[in-house]
């Protein structure tokens, strides 16, 4: 019976990392980053070159990552590390995402590179997080508790875009000083959100043993996955 509460208390938190991270791919990665970007820190390259620096930032930030996870998957699953790693990346992830806040006017370079290692370390959490359902559901529907992942990844990725969109939109009354400042502060809410909604798979979800092998292709979407939307 207790063995039975605690894998539900696992799934549960296996799930609510969906919730998490989806706020890194809606408010990062689709909507605030991209336009804060062209506008502020690529506001001195001229004509469309912003736009163009980051399409070759995102490409650059996928390339790295599909090249780095699978090797970073397999080192994992051989050290019986993969919880580990999904808790590094994420708080790693979730740390540097902060450092957005400090870009300032022109600082194009500095905000793709900061970009860049934070959704390496996304994707690199995300490989472990996927490798660890089979472990966490052991004999229960696999693709009702992913379904259950990806819903909360929509709902939780979306309630902070909306807070983040009404933040930008309504600074004043909000008590934020303009909307610049606003915007910075969207990246310090991904930082906490990402870092405190990965407590419960931290503390419920135990290190799985080695020789299961580990998923090393990453999605590519929010959520579970790297490029598209929630779940």
């Amino acid at each position: 019976m207790q063995a039975t509460r605690d894998q539900d208390k696992a799934i549960r938190a296996w799930c609510f990392y969906d919730w998490a991270n989806s706020a890194f791919a809606t408010t990062i990665m689709a909507a605030v980053l991209p336009i804060f970007y062209a506008n502020v820190a690529g506001a001195e390259l001229p004509g469309h070159q912003a736009t163009a620096y980051w399409g070759y930032t995102t490409a650059i930030a996928l390339a790295l990552a599909a090249i780095l996870s699978p090797i970073a998957g397999a080192a994992a699953d051989a050290a019986r590390a993969r919880k580990k790693m999904l808790v590094a990346g994420a708080l790693i992830g979730a740390a540097i995402t902060g450092l957005l806040a400090t870009v300032s006017h022109g600082q194009w370079l500095k905000a793709s590179l900061v970009f860049i290692a934070a959704q390496l370390f996304f994707v690199i959490a995300n490989v472990a997080y996927d490798s660890l359902l089979p472990h966490v559901a052991r004999g229960r529907n696999l693709d009702r508790i992913s379904t259950r992942a990806y819903a909360l990844g929509y709902l939780g990725g979306g309630l902070l875009l909306a807070i983040n969109m009404a933040m930008i939109l309504f600074p004043e009354k909000l008590g934020i000083p303009n909307a610049g400042v606003a915007v910075r502060l969207t990246f310090v809410t991904v930082t906490v959100w990402w870092a405190v909604f990965t407590i419960p798979l931290i503390r419920h979800v135990r290190e799985p043993g080695a020789g299961t092998g580990i998923e090393t292709e990453p999605r590519t979407g929010t959520g579970h996955d790297a490029e598209a939307g929630p779940g």
